[in-house]
């Protein structure tokens, strides 16, 4: 009996530790994570500046530039093909020691860029120069020359300042759209409008040198063939209509 009274008594074991989601950020994780985010920006910038600067990149990324109108609908216009370029820019990065969490933010804005498809809004003032906003990402979806090819940051204006890609609304007024117009609600179409451009182009290019111009220059600096209007190859048109009857 003695024995089970001079027993030692167990302590309490000590709590469990709260969550990293449960607890305020510590100065040490915030730093990393706000690192973290511009580090994204490392990924997000020349990715972007890749899908405007290449002709096979622009073909898909164009889906999302050809709506003539710029509402919140115009975020949702990508291409099937859209994770093919992102791929190809991530895999590499990820290799060479990328964290995963900096490649998870640059996929993760397009939730910031959500609420910058809107020409609802008028301009802001001192936000507009190192942010984006709807004014500023409406300049990026125009097609005057002086818009074109600008304001490729996807929430903040740091990159496009340090690589004078930069550009403020001006009083001249806003065209949305590409200079191939589609001119069709056609989706089919739609999808593979400046593929048809690209195919053409490749084919006729007289040389293996200007083939591969085709695929990786720029649009608009690269072999075009003689085309009457913007019509499409006649095989690719015929494939086309082809694939909508069946839909």
């Amino acid at each position: 009996m003695s024995s089970l009274l001079d027993t030692p008594t167990l302590s309490a074991p000590p709590p469990p530790p709260i969550p990293a989601l449960e607890r305020p950020l510590s100065p040490a994780e915030l730093a990393a994570a706000l690192r973290a985010f511009h580090s994204s920006y490392y990924v997000e910038h020349p990715f972007h500046r890749l899908m405007h600067e290449m002709r096979l990149f622009w073909a898909d990324h164009s889906v999302h530039h050809s709506a003539t109108e710029f509402d919140f609908t115009t975020a949702q216009r990508f291409h099937i093909f859209e994770w093919v370029p992102k791929v190809i820019v991530m895999f590499p990065l990820a290799m060479i020691g990328f964290h995963p969490l900096v490649l998870f933010l640059f996929t993760s804005l397009a939730g910031i860029q959500l609420i910058c498809h809107t020409a609802r809004f008028g301009r802001w003032g001192w936000w507009d120069k190192h942010f984006v906003s709807p004014t500023i990402h409406g300049v990026h979806h125009s097609r005057n020359p002086i818009y074109m090819d600008r304001n490729l940051g996807g929430g903040l204006n740091f990159w496009d300042h340090v690589f004078q890609t930069y550009q403020a609304a001006t009083d001249e007024k806003m065209v949305f759209g590409i200079t191939h117009a589609v001119n069709s609600t056609n989706v089919i179409k739609v999808l593979f409008w400046e593929y048809t451009f690209l195919w053409r182009d490749f084919i006729h290019a007289p040389t293996l040198k200007d083939k591969v111009i085709v695929l990786f220059g720029r649009p608009g600096e690269t072999f075009e063939a003689p085309a009457k209007g913007h019509a499409a190859p006649p095989a690719i048109t015929s494939a086309i209509s082809a694939i909508v009857r069946a839909a």
